[in-house]
């Protein structure tokens, strides 16, 4: 007897070791199926485990083992159903009412889906009501929901924040001095990837109140930026616009740019006030490629308008 249970008790073993490698494997390469499955997967191999040992050793009708092959059977199938509704329902809530922390809601439902089978689990091999498995439910998720009151707080700020139409993912946002691209929501706050690749994590707190500065709609689209500079009267516009659209033709960026105006300011002292307004397809192209064209723009201008003497023979 003690070796039968040895031996069951080892196949349960290759059985968990076995999947949990399956489920290391389909994190490792990013299988977003199997990783929502992943506690059924470490089920399935334990209960494989058992189930193959019971049939090796021919036990199938000697207790407990037929009694426990039976609630394994039932458990994995009840719980291969009851997972699937609770993530169709994650998905389906996650796509229709918070697009933008779609991710992070699905990781949510996981946790609850989790719970819940778990539950479902020990009310099969303890041979509990349905009655006693729902209680066991609802004080799993209450004591989650207890110990993680944080979580949940920071759970409520990030659904407000996804739902304010001023942020979007993809929108170039500056905040406290720092300027990036907001790429997910997340319970730990707003990850942001900087100007320079760097990544930030943002708490929610500090986005509430409206202290920040959305670029992605600030400028509209396309985003507008300015340089303004002064030459002599002497230089004539259409001389300084002819030069203007040169340096552009011959910029590499010059598929970022889709619009530019150049406007007179007035007049003080012998020079001329301009503003160049430059349209870019976006605050990226901005970022990456303004200060470049600036100068390479008021380079040309001042270079032009005051060239050097010509060298004596």
């Amino acid at each position: 007897m003690s070796e039968n249970l040895l031996i069951v008790a080892g196949a349960c073993g290759l059985g968990f070791f076995l999947s949990l490698l399956v489920v290391l494997v389909a994190v490792k390469f990013h299988l977003t199926i199997f990783r929502y499955y992943a506690d059924m997967v470490i089920y399935a191999g334990v209960a494989g485990g058992f189930l193959i040992a019971v049939n090796y050793l021919k036990l199938g009708g000697t207790a407990p083992y037929d009694v426990l092959g039976t609630r394994a059977g039932l458990f994995l199938a009840s719980g291969l159903v009851l997972k699937t509704v609770l993530l169709a329902i994650g998905l389906l809530i996650s796509r229709l009412l918070v697009k933008q922390i779609a991710d992070f809601s699905m990781q949510v439902f996981e946790v609850v889906s989790i719970t819940i089978v778990l539950a479902l689990l020990l009310g099969l091999v303890l041979q509990r009501s349905m009655i006693d498995i729902l209680t066991m439910i609802g004080v799993g998720l209450f004591t989650i929901g207890f110990l993680s009151r944080s979580y949940v707080d920071g759970i409520l700020r990030v659904v407000k924040l996804a739902r304010d139409p001023n942020l979007n993912i993809g929108d170039w946002v500056t905040i406290d001095g720092q300027t990036g691209q907001i790429e997910q929501f997340t319970v730990d706050g707003i990850v942001v990837r900087g100007a320079n690749k760097e990544t930030l994590v943002i708490s929610p707190q500090r986005f509430e109140g409206g202290s920040f500065t959305n670029h992605s709609q600030l400028g509209g689209n396309p985003y507008v930026a300015h340089i303004d500079f002064q030459l002599p009267i002497a230089r004539k516009p259409d001389v300084v616009r002819a030069t203007i659209d040169q340096v552009l033709a011959d910029a590499a960026n010059k598929g970022e740019i889709v619009g530019k105006s150049l406007q007179t300011l007035g007049v003080a002292s012998g020079e001329i006030r301009y503003r160049l307004s430059l349209s870019f397809k976006a605050f990226e192209g901005y970022l990456r490629d303004f200060d470049r064209l600036r100068s390479l723009v008021v380079n040309r201008l001042v270079q032009d308008a005051n060239p050097a003497p010509a060298a004596k023979a």
